[in-house]
């Protein structure tokens, strides 16, 4: 349970540092047609973390 539990948070913690990433590389580039591709496949990726 505790491998568990540590794995979902690293998988949390990396989920939220791609998002981040995406977003400073939007914000940086003005790539808004690689974030919109992105951004729904990094919330597959959080969503996946939750099962």
């Amino acid at each position: 349970v505790w491998s568990e539990a540590v794995s979902l948070s690293l998988c949390f913690i990396a989920c939220v540092v791609l998002l981040l990433g995406s977003v400073f590389v939007v914000v940086r580039s003005l790539l808004w047609c690689h974030f919109i591709v992105y951004f729904p496949l990094l919330l597959v990726y959080c969503n996946d973390c939750q099962n």
